[in-house]
C-alpha cells in the first residue's frame, strides 16, 4: 500500500478523485470491494468531507467508518489490529490521522510516532 499525499493547495477534489480512482482500476470497483475508513473527526462521515465525497461519488456500498473525534494513530492502530483479530477483511483502507498527535504533543517525538503508527498500520 503506497502512501499518497494530497495536494490540499490545489484541486483537491480532483487529485483525489483520480488517485482513489487509479486504485480500483487496478483492482475491485468501489461497487463491491470491501472498504474501511479509519480515523479521527476527519474521517466522520459528511456529505463534504473525504469520507462522504469518495463514498457518495464512487458508490461505495460496502464501506465501513470507525472514527472517533480527537483520537490519535495509536487508537487508531489498536482498532485496526482489533478488526484483523477478528478476522474482518479489506480490499481499501483509509487512514485518516495524524493531527491529533501532532496537536496534543507538539513535539518532534509526537509527529515521528505518528508517522510511525501509520506506518505499522500499513
Amino acid at each position: 500500500m503506497a502512501i499518497m499525499p494530497i495536494n490540499y493547495y490545489g484541486n483537491m477534489a480532483y487529485t483525489l478523485n483520480s488517485v482513489v480512482s487509479s486504485l480500483f482500476i487496478q483492482r475491485k470497483s468501489p461497487e463491491v470491494a470491501s472498504i474501511l475508513f479509519l480515523g479521527d473527526s476527519n474521517t466522520y462521515d459528511l456529505p463534504n468531507n473525504w469520507t462522504g465525497y469518495l463514498r457518495n461519488n464512487l458508490k461505495m456500498k460496502n464501506a465501513t467508518i470507525v472514527q472517533k473525534n480527537g483520537e490519535t494513530t495509536e487508537w487508531m492502530k489498536e482498532q485496526l489490529a482489533s478488526l484483523l483479530a477478528k478476522g474482518k477483511r479489506y480490499d481499501y483502507v483509509f487512514i485518516w490521522g495524524g493531527v491529533n498527535d501532532i496537536y496534543k504533543t507538539g513535539t518532534r517525538a509526537g509527529k515521528a510516532r505518528a508517522i510511525q503508527n501509520i506506518k505499522d498500520m500499513i
